[in-house]
């Protein structure tokens, strides 16, 4: 997964992140 994210662009990678992130706190 994070490779993949690597990969893409550091702004759709940060905003995915986030999300996973909240995902992952709640």
């Amino acid at each position: 997964m994070f490779a993949r994210e690597l990969r893409t662009p550091m702004p759709v990678s940060a905003k995915r992140l986030q999300k996973v992130w909240e995902s992952m706190q709640r």
